[in-house]
């Protein structure tokens, strides 16, 4: 029995497609690897982690409300949303010690490093551009008065309980040098001014970092010349 040319064209034509409808098919079904920019922990998109962000969170895992980026959400980094993500970031916030959110976060914005099914998002909040890697600053300096006293502390707590607008230097409130800001900042500029605490890690007193900076930096638009 002969084919004619037609019939070998259609079947070269369906040997063609057939790989594309396999990675089609693969791509739908498979986790896929977050390309989108956001800061884990932020969960209402403002450009910091407080308080509001847990009862953002609280309020879709038991009132039905809804998120601005379900990454963002997944504090932990499991690849679902469950209280435990609410009890990680209330830690975070509020227990001195507790680790921040896994990568991306939570001061830089970044990309999801790890592989799960929530959907892709970029933050509205990470589209201010990077200040440049040589920015200076004081640590412990949150209100940008370029000195360390309590304002910097009842600011720093301020910003954590969403009383606040954030700092122009989140790493100047970065006040125990840990990389990251929650409850332990303003404990420790607390425990520096009136208990005889160890002072903020360099660079302090005097404004610092010229070049060999953290990867936290953000005071483009700080006090700092």
């Amino acid at each position: 029995m002969s084919h004619s040319p037609t019939d070998h064209a259609s079947q070269h034509g369906r040997r063609r497609l057939c790989p594309l409808w396999i990675f089609i098919a693969a791509a739908m079904l498979c986790p896929t690897t977050a390309f989108a920019q956001f800061r884990r922990g932020d969960v209402n998109d403002d450009g910091r982690i407080t308080m509001i962000d847990v009862c953002t969170l609280n309020n879709f895992l038991f009132l039905g409300g809804t998120l601005t980026c379900a990454d963002a959400a997944d504090v932990n980094d499991d690849g679902f949303l469950a209280t435990a993500d609410s009890v990680a970031l209330l830690n975070y916030l509020c227990l001195p010690g507790s680790p921040p959110p896994p990568a991306p976060g939570p001061i830089v914005c970044g990309l999801d490093p790890t592989a799960d099914v929530l959907p892709l998002c970029t933050y509205t909040s990470c589209a201010i551009p990077m200040p440049a890697p040589n920015s200076r600053f004081i640590r412990g300096d949150c209100d940008q008065d370029l000195t360390v006293s309590i304002g910097d502390a009842v600011f720093e707590l301020n910003m954590l309980f969403g009383l606040s607008v954030q700092s122009s230097c989140m790493s100047a409130c970065d006040a125990n040098g840990d990389g990251s800001f929650n409850i332990a900042d303003p404990l420790f500029t607390l425990t520096f001014l009136f208990a005889l605490g160890p002072p903020p890690p360099a660079p302090f007193p005097n404004c610092g970092c010229d070049g060999n900076c953290p990867a936290l930096i953000d005071c483009a638009s700080g006090a700092c010349p």
